[in-house]
């Protein structure tokens, strides 16, 4: 069996270095094409090996009646997209309503086979079947997030295959598909220019309200190449907005992670000064603040009382605080975030992050 390494994740200082995300970006796009096309002799792996099919129908490529069906729709996207695409350039030489005319027909038609990929359906839940809701796991919420190319068939032999895998139903948020090409060139947008799709929006709001559920003290946040992309994006929301103990319950896991960030600041300058010395180690620091009231001199019951029409706070007490800072493995605001990639992941951006 091969091995695992783990590499930690970046670690913040005083130095103002700009990082991947906050760069300019069309230097960005540039550097995203450039890593695309060295990485050419991979691209097969895309697809490879076809054989075996260990999971059976759950593999994309297994020759099932469903997946042969998404595959044909995805090959007509791909054989239309392309020439669209290569044709851009020559449209200078046509007339502008032939133009608008050829790019209203296209739209259209690109349309209704994404419709017929991908369904009207947002939200998946795993089949019963596969798993079923046990008392000892009603208090966690499991989320995934798809990647590139997962219409509605392969979302949710997607979430089937986590709930076997897992034991625990599963919740999925489609991010819907536009073809292969489409779906690389939105990868590509959100990557470099922090562009909120109406995927990203809409996975915000089930986050977020999952989050605040009073009977979840856990929420398991899965995402996929893409989606890595988008969750990223809804880590940053999530920190701007929701409290710290909201966040305490989130924990997120990648797998073929196309994002180029994830956020997840230090909750204290000595966890990060810790970070800094042993980025590799996984336990930092705590701070716990431990308070003691104590009567105010001028309260009735000090033992030197008080004078006689002073203007005092009958209530008025001192307050002594005392921090204690400790070792932990709760060093940051999100406890978990965990990147998984195999040596020959090939992430649909280009390069997989590991953060």
């Amino acid at each position: 069996m091969a091995g695992t390494k783990f590499y930690g994740s970046q670690v913040g200082g005083k130095r103002v270095t700009p990082h991947s995300y906050t760069g300019s970006p069309l230097e960005l796009l540039r550097h995203d094409i450039l890593s695309a096309f060295s990485f050419y002799k991979l691209l097969p792996n895309i697809i490879l090996p076809l054989n075996p099919c260990r999971s059976g129908e759950f593999c994309e490529l297994y020759p099932s009646a469903a997946n042969l069906w998404a595959m044909f729709l995805h090959l007509i996207l791909f054989c239309m997209q392309l020439p669209f695409i290569l044709s851009i350039p020559f449209w200078l030489v046509f007339p502008v309503w032939m133009v608008v005319i050829g790019v209203v027909v296209f739209a259209l038609v690109n349309n209704a086979i994404c419709f017929l990929l991908n369904g009207s359906r947002g939200r998946f839940v795993s089949e019963p079947k596969y798993t079923e809701m046990k008392a000892e796991h009603e208090h966690e919420q499991w989320i995934f997030l798809n990647g590139v190319a997962v219409g509605k068939h392969w979302m949710q032999s997607n979430i089937n295959r986590l709930a076997l895998t897992f034991g625990r139903p599963v919740l999925g948020v489609h991010n819907k598909t536009s073809g292969v090409i489409f779906d690389v060139l939105q990868c590509l947008i959100q990557r470099n220019f922090n562009y909120a799709t109406m995927d990203i929006r809409d996975g915000y709001k089930i986050v977020k309200s999952t989050l605040y559920n009073p009977n979840l003290t856990k929420v398991i946040f899965i995402l996929h190449s893409q989606g890595a992309i988008e969750g990223g994006m809804i880590l940053d929301w999530l920190l701007q907005e929701l409290p710290q103990d909201l966040l305490s319950k989130l924990e997120i896991y990648t797998f073929g992670n196309a994002a180029n960030h994830f956020n997840n600041p230090h909750l204290h300058l000595l966890s990060q000064h810790a970070a800094l010395k042993n980025p590799r180690r996984a336990t930092l620091t705590r701070t716990k603040t431990h308070i003691e009231e104590h009567p105010h001199p001028n309260h009735p019951h000090h033992p030197h009382g008080y004078v006689d029409g002073d203007d005092v706070n009958m209530d008025a007490k001192h307050t002594t605080k005392t921090h204690q800072t400790s070792t932990t493995p709760q060093g940051k605001t999100i406890h978990h975030i965990e990147h998984y990639a195999h040596t020959t992941t090939l992430s649909p951006a280009g390069a997989c992050c590991i953060s």
